[in-house]
């Protein structure tokens, strides 16, 4: 579901793959992955009870590697100073707030809380692709749009890829989701779409924010990108077509300059 390698002018494709859930797959698709597409190893981002609901699919010769996000329980993280402190969860952003100016300020608030619970995750799939390895590395969520995409345009913008292009990169998930719009339906609200208008849901569905955290825009990652240059983006990386992308990498990560070179070099980048 919503399967694609991650590209740009700067980025050839075949080296990072990003999707929704497995789990709808069919199992003569899923060999495919490692045997057509060379793909051996998946990151799993969702939450320990979508994992649950939905368990990861087992592919011969692929590794699927899950980490716990501050959502799941209790995450340590070294501070600047390196020492272990404990994360806390973010709050979650009010359905409303998406009806407030095309949601722009929510969806960067919420896709702020997902740099948030899932930085720890982020950093190790970074250290895969610069440590490289056998095969290419694919990431997804339950969607493949909101974890997935915030990845994907990390990587993207580390690999000097335009700004318009990693937005349009992101609403490709308007396309790759599409068939998959009952299933998506029953994951997050727990029902069909035929239960639910039997319960009487419908008036709750067409609530305020609700068709704007369904719909798929540019502005919703290019204002996270915006917030990230606003926070970061002042860390001795001008030049970069997303500096604050490079100053999280650097001040938050840990990573170095040669460990951006270093992925650059795996990924066979080739700058503009």
């Amino acid at each position: 579901m919503n399967i694609r390698s991650l590209t740009s002018p700067t980025l050839p494709p075949g080296r990072i793959y990003r999707s929704g859930a497995l789990t709808q797959v069919p199992a003569p698709m899923l060999s495919q992955l490692l045997t057509t597409y060379n793909i051996r190893t998946i990151y799993d981002l969702r939450r320990a009870a979508e994992r649950e609901t939905a368990p990861s699919p087992i592919i011969n010769g692929v590794e699927t590697v899950w980490i716990p996000s501050t959502t799941d329980g209790t995450v340590y993280w070294p501070d600047r100073c390196g020492v272990q402190r404990k994360k806390e969860v973010p709050r979650g952003v009010p359905t409303a707030a998406f009806a407030d100016g095309d949601g722009v300020e929510a969806w960067k608030a919420t896709y702020r809380n997902i740099l948030d619970t899932h930085g720890h995750i982020f950093k190790t799939v970074l250290e895969k692709i610069r440590d490289g390895g056998d095969g290419a590395v694919l990431f997804h969520c339950t969607a493949g749009r909101d974890r997935t995409g915030v990845l994907a345009a990390l990587v993207l913008a580390l690999c000097h890829t335009p700004r318009a292009v990693i937005a349009q990169e992101y609403i490709l998930t308007r396309i790759g989701i599409e068939p998959f719009r009952n299933y998506l339906f029953e994951q997050f609200f727990g029902m069909s779409v035929e239960n639910a208008a039997g319960a009487g849901m419908e008036k709750g569905l067409a609530g305020p924010g609700v068709l704007e955290m369904c719909e798929t825009r540019e502005t919703s990652i290019l204002g996270f990108l915006d917030w990230m240059d606003e926070k970061w983006g002042d860390v001795g990386n001008q030049g970069h077509t997303c500096p604050g992308v490079h100053g999280w990498f650097i001040k938050e990560m840990g990573f170095e300059d040669s460990d951006r070179d270093k992925i650059e070099a795996r990924l066979g980048v080739k700058r503009a």
